[in-house]
C-alpha cells in the first residue's frame, strides 16, 4: 500500500488516497473500513453523540452501528460512508487500482 493519507483532526473532512496492486484490495479496503471507523467513533466522542442518538440520526439499529463500527462485517464501508454523511462529515475516498 503507498501513499495513503488520512486527517487526523476532528474536522468535518476525512480525506483517504490509496493506491494499490489488485492483489491488495481487499487487505486495502478493509484498512479503509478500519480508518473510518475509527474516525467515525472520535467524531461521534467529541461531539458527544451515543450510539441511540446515532441510531436515530441513520435510521439503523444500535445493534447494526455496533456491528459496523466494530469492523464485524466485510461490507461495511456503504454504512460507515451513510453514518459519515449522517454525522455531516464530508470527504473523499479514493481509490485507485493498478494493473500487477
Amino acid at each position: 500500500m503507498q501513499d495513503e493519507t488520512h486527517n487526523d483532526d476532528l474536522d468535518p473532512d476525512f480525506n483517504m488516497s490509496v493506491d494499490f496492486g489488485s492483489e491488495e484490495a481487499d487487505k486495502v479496503l478493509v484498512g479503509i473500513e478500519i480508518e473510518l471507523s475509527e474516525y467515525i467513533q472520535r467524531v461521534m466522542t467529541e461531539k458527544d453523540i451515543s450510539l441511540r442518538k446515532l441510531s436515530k440520526m441513520t435510521g439503523l439499529s444500535t445493534r447494526t452501528l455496533t456491528y459496523h463500527l466494530n469492523g464485524n462485517s466485510e461490507n461495511s464501508l456503504a454504512k460507515m460512508l451513510l453514518i459519515s454523511q449522517k454525522l455531516g462529515l464530508t470527504g473523499t475516498v479514493t481509490v485507485c487500482v493498478k494493473r500487477d
